[in-house]
Protein backbone atom coordinates (compact mmCIF):
# COMPACT_ATOMS: atom_id res chain seq x y z
CA UNK A 1 0.00 0.00 0.00
CA UNK A 2 1.30 3.48 -0.49
CA UNK A 3 -0.19 6.32 1.02
CA UNK A 4 -0.73 10.12 0.23
CA UNK A 5 2.70 11.07 1.26
CA UNK A 6 3.88 8.00 -0.87
CA UNK A 7 5.24 6.29 2.17
CA UNK A 8 5.08 2.35 1.50
CA UNK A 9 3.50 0.36 4.00
CA UNK A 10 2.90 -3.85 4.27
CA UNK A 11 0.24 -5.71 6.05
CA UNK A 12 1.72 -8.83 7.97
CA UNK A 13 -0.63 -10.73 10.12
CA UNK A 14 1.08 -13.21 12.90
CA UNK A 15 -1.99 -15.24 14.47
CA UNK A 16 -4.50 -13.04 15.11
CA UNK A 17 -2.35 -9.80 15.24
CA UNK A 18 -2.28 -7.67 12.11
CA UNK A 19 0.84 -5.67 11.49
CA UNK A 20 1.52 -2.28 9.77
CA UNK A 21 5.02 -2.49 8.42
CA UNK A 22 6.92 1.28 7.16
CA UNK A 23 10.37 2.21 6.54
CA UNK A 24 10.82 2.90 10.53
CA UNK A 25 8.99 0.27 12.18
CA UNK A 26 5.68 -1.16 12.36
CA UNK A 27 2.06 -0.70 14.61
CA UNK A 28 -0.31 -2.95 15.33
CA UNK A 29 -4.10 -2.80 14.10
CA UNK A 30 -5.85 -3.03 17.51
CA UNK A 31 -9.25 -2.07 15.55
CA UNK A 32 -10.90 -1.78 12.25
CA UNK A 33 -14.24 -0.24 10.65
CA UNK A 34 -16.11 -0.98 7.24
CA UNK A 35 -17.50 3.26 6.93
CA UNK A 36 -19.83 4.46 3.76
CA UNK A 37 -21.37 2.81 1.22
CA UNK A 38 -20.57 3.11 -2.70
CA UNK A 39 -23.51 2.96 -5.14
CA UNK A 40 -23.69 -0.73 -5.11
CA UNK A 41 -24.09 -1.31 -1.63
CA UNK A 42 -20.42 -2.34 -1.14
CA UNK A 43 -17.84 -1.07 1.68
CA UNK A 44 -16.31 2.48 0.55
CA UNK A 45 -13.46 2.37 2.93
CA UNK A 46 -12.22 1.16 5.64
CA UNK A 47 -10.89 2.76 8.75
CA UNK A 48 -7.61 0.76 11.31
CA UNK A 49 -6.82 1.61 14.39
CA UNK A 50 -3.32 1.36 15.44
CA UNK A 51 -1.12 1.68 18.65
CA UNK A 52 1.32 4.07 17.49
CA UNK A 53 2.00 6.93 14.88
CA UNK A 54 3.51 6.22 11.78
CA UNK A 55 6.86 8.46 11.01
CA UNK A 56 7.80 8.93 7.81
CA UNK A 57 12.00 8.28 7.58
CA UNK A 58 13.96 11.34 8.01
CA UNK A 59 15.77 12.14 4.90
CA UNK A 60 19.15 14.11 4.63
CA UNK A 61 18.99 14.51 0.50
CA UNK A 62 17.51 14.52 -2.43
CA UNK A 63 18.82 11.45 -3.13
CA UNK A 64 17.49 10.17 0.07
CA UNK A 65 13.78 11.22 -0.97
CA UNK A 66 14.02 9.49 -4.40
CA UNK A 67 15.71 6.42 -3.29
CA UNK A 68 12.91 5.74 -1.04
CA UNK A 69 10.29 6.26 -4.15
CA UNK A 70 12.68 4.38 -6.86
CA UNK A 71 9.87 2.75 -8.26
CA UNK A 72 8.62 5.75 -10.13
CA UNK A 73 11.77 8.40 -10.18
CA UNK A 74 14.34 6.00 -11.88
CA UNK A 75 14.17 8.03 -14.97
CA UNK A 76 13.85 11.31 -13.74
CA UNK A 77 17.28 9.78 -11.31
CA UNK A 78 18.80 9.18 -14.57
CA UNK A 79 18.05 12.56 -16.45
CA UNK A 80 18.91 14.58 -13.13
CA UNK A 81 22.93 12.36 -13.24
CA UNK A 82 23.63 13.40 -17.33
CA UNK A 83 22.37 17.02 -15.97
CA UNK A 84 25.72 19.69 -15.30
CA UNK A 85 23.69 21.65 -13.60
CA UNK A 86 21.45 19.32 -11.94
CA UNK A 87 23.97 16.46 -11.20
CA UNK A 88 25.01 17.78 -7.60
CA UNK A 89 21.38 18.39 -6.76
CA UNK A 90 21.06 14.48 -5.66
CA UNK A 91 23.65 15.12 -3.02
CA UNK A 92 22.75 17.90 -1.89
CA UNK A 93 21.35 18.56 1.56
CA UNK A 94 21.46 22.19 1.72
CA UNK A 95 18.69 22.97 -1.36
CA UNK A 96 15.54 24.18 0.30
CA UNK A 97 12.56 24.20 -2.11
CA UNK A 98 10.64 22.23 -4.46
CA UNK A 99 11.05 19.46 -7.08
CA UNK A 100 8.38 18.17 -9.13
CA UNK A 101 9.05 14.60 -9.91
CA UNK A 102 7.34 12.93 -13.36
CA UNK A 103 7.00 9.45 -12.73
CA UNK A 104 8.63 6.81 -14.80
CA UNK A 105 5.18 6.35 -16.59
CA UNK A 106 5.28 9.88 -17.26
CA UNK A 107 8.33 9.58 -18.86
CA UNK A 108 7.68 6.49 -20.79
CA UNK A 109 4.22 8.52 -21.92
CA UNK A 110 5.65 11.17 -22.85
CA UNK A 111 8.75 9.45 -25.84
CA UNK A 112 5.89 7.33 -26.94
CA UNK A 113 3.79 10.62 -27.57
CA UNK A 114 6.84 12.09 -29.33
CA UNK A 115 8.52 9.30 -31.49
CA UNK A 116 11.33 9.48 -28.98
CA UNK A 117 13.27 6.64 -27.46
CA UNK A 118 15.52 7.02 -23.64
CA UNK A 119 18.54 7.46 -26.00
CA UNK A 120 17.66 10.52 -27.89
CA UNK A 121 15.81 11.87 -25.03
CA UNK A 122 18.59 11.93 -23.24
CA UNK A 123 20.91 12.96 -25.94
CA UNK A 124 19.07 16.36 -26.41
CA UNK A 125 20.87 18.71 -23.98
CA UNK A 126 17.93 21.47 -25.63
CA UNK A 127 15.25 19.66 -24.20
CA UNK A 128 17.15 18.55 -20.99
CA UNK A 129 18.03 21.87 -19.00
CA UNK A 130 15.20 23.52 -20.01
CA UNK A 131 12.62 20.85 -18.66
CA UNK A 132 14.29 20.21 -15.31
CA UNK A 133 14.39 24.15 -15.12
CA UNK A 134 10.93 23.92 -15.03
CA UNK A 135 10.23 21.56 -12.65
CA UNK A 136 13.03 22.83 -10.07
CA UNK A 137 11.18 25.28 -7.65
CA UNK A 138 13.84 26.98 -5.77
CA UNK A 139 13.79 28.53 -2.00
CA UNK A 140 9.63 28.05 -1.87
CA UNK A 141 8.24 24.42 -0.45
CA UNK A 142 4.98 23.67 -1.90
CA UNK A 143 2.63 21.24 -0.59
CA UNK A 144 -0.59 19.83 -2.71
CA UNK A 145 -2.49 20.22 0.67
CA UNK A 146 -1.80 23.78 0.70
CA UNK A 147 -1.84 24.98 -2.19
CA UNK A 148 -4.81 27.32 -3.77
CA UNK A 149 -6.13 27.43 -6.91
CA UNK A 150 -4.36 29.96 -9.86
CA UNK A 151 -1.24 30.35 -7.61
CA UNK A 152 1.74 31.65 -10.15
CA UNK A 153 4.71 29.52 -9.34
CA UNK A 154 8.61 30.47 -10.25
CA UNK A 155 10.40 27.94 -11.02
CA UNK A 156 14.38 27.86 -12.61
CA UNK A 157 12.96 28.80 -16.19
CA UNK A 158 11.65 32.39 -14.49
CA UNK A 159 8.68 33.80 -12.65
CA UNK A 160 5.46 33.05 -13.13
CA UNK A 161 6.17 29.69 -15.23
CA UNK A 162 3.73 27.05 -13.38
CA UNK A 163 -0.01 27.62 -12.46
CA UNK A 164 -1.36 25.67 -10.39
CA UNK A 165 -4.76 24.83 -10.47
CA UNK A 166 -7.13 22.96 -7.71
CA UNK A 167 -9.99 21.59 -8.23
CA UNK A 168 -13.76 21.14 -6.01
CA UNK A 169 -12.11 17.61 -5.28
CA UNK A 170 -8.81 18.65 -4.09
CA UNK A 171 -7.18 17.57 -6.95
CA UNK A 172 -3.54 19.70 -7.87
CA UNK A 173 -2.46 20.64 -11.30
CA UNK A 174 0.40 22.39 -12.61
CA UNK A 175 0.02 24.14 -15.90
CA UNK A 176 3.00 25.42 -18.00
CA UNK A 177 2.63 26.96 -21.25
CA UNK A 178 2.30 23.54 -23.37
CA UNK A 179 0.91 21.23 -20.70
CA UNK A 180 -0.36 19.95 -17.78
CA UNK A 181 0.69 17.58 -15.37
CA UNK A 182 -1.48 16.20 -12.02
CA UNK A 183 0.04 15.99 -8.72
CA UNK A 184 -0.19 12.53 -7.17
CA UNK A 185 2.05 12.57 -3.91
CA UNK A 186 4.47 14.13 -2.66
CA UNK A 187 6.98 13.57 0.04
CA UNK A 188 9.52 15.60 2.50
CA UNK A 189 13.45 15.70 2.80
CA UNK A 190 15.28 17.60 5.54
CA UNK A 191 13.60 19.08 8.32
CA UNK A 192 10.15 20.64 8.74
CA UNK A 193 9.96 23.90 7.41
CA UNK A 194 13.66 23.73 5.74
CA UNK A 195 14.44 21.44 3.14
CA UNK A 196 12.80 19.89 -0.05
CA UNK A 197 9.78 18.82 -0.88
CA UNK A 198 9.02 15.82 -3.65
CA UNK A 199 5.86 16.48 -5.59
CA UNK A 200 5.23 13.46 -8.24
CA UNK A 201 3.86 14.22 -10.99
CA UNK A 202 2.24 12.15 -14.15
CA UNK A 203 2.81 13.99 -16.56
CA UNK A 204 6.39 15.52 -17.79
CA UNK A 205 5.97 19.69 -18.20
CA UNK A 206 7.38 21.61 -21.19
CA UNK A 207 8.74 24.66 -21.19
CA UNK A 208 7.36 26.67 -24.77
CA UNK A 209 10.86 26.98 -26.50
CA UNK A 210 11.91 23.43 -26.55
CA UNK A 211 10.99 21.92 -29.35
CA UNK A 212 11.14 17.92 -30.27
CA UNK A 213 11.42 16.20 -33.94
CA UNK A 214 12.33 12.84 -32.80
CA UNK A 215 15.28 11.22 -34.41
CA UNK A 216 15.41 13.47 -36.99
CA UNK A 217 17.38 15.27 -34.65
CA UNK A 218 19.23 13.08 -32.83
CA UNK A 219 22.89 14.09 -31.37
CA UNK A 220 25.18 11.05 -30.65
CA UNK A 221 24.34 9.65 -27.01
CA UNK A 222 27.34 10.12 -23.78
CA UNK A 223 28.74 7.04 -22.57
CA UNK A 224 26.47 8.22 -19.32
CA UNK A 225 23.53 8.15 -21.47
CA UNK A 226 23.64 4.80 -22.74
CA UNK A 227 24.15 3.35 -19.50
CA UNK A 228 21.31 4.87 -18.22
CA UNK A 229 19.12 4.15 -21.09
CA UNK A 230 20.14 0.39 -20.48
CA UNK A 231 19.74 0.28 -17.25
CA UNK A 232 16.16 1.71 -17.88
CA UNK A 233 15.10 -0.11 -20.57
CA UNK A 234 13.45 -2.76 -18.26
CA UNK A 235 11.52 -0.07 -16.94
CA UNK A 236 10.58 1.40 -19.78
CA UNK A 237 9.30 -2.06 -20.98
CA UNK A 238 7.31 -2.91 -18.11
CA UNK A 239 5.12 0.35 -18.75
CA UNK A 240 5.00 -0.13 -22.00
CA UNK A 241 3.53 -3.38 -21.76
CA UNK A 242 1.52 -2.29 -18.79
CA UNK A 243 0.02 0.48 -20.85
CA UNK A 244 -0.87 -2.68 -23.46
CA UNK A 245 1.46 -0.78 -26.01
Amino acid sequence: MTTLAGLKLTLERTGQTTRVRFPTGAANIIDSYQVGLNANGSQRAAVHIIDQLLIPPAMASVAEALNVQSADANTFVAVLNISSTYSNLMSSSNFNGTILVPTDGAFTKFILANGLTLITLFSKPDFVKPTLDLHIIPNKRLSLTTLTDGTQITTNSGPNTLTARKDANGTVSFVSTNNTATGLYEYFAGEWGNGTTLIFIDTVLIPGPVKLSGAASFIGPSPLAMLCCSILATVALHHMLSRGQ
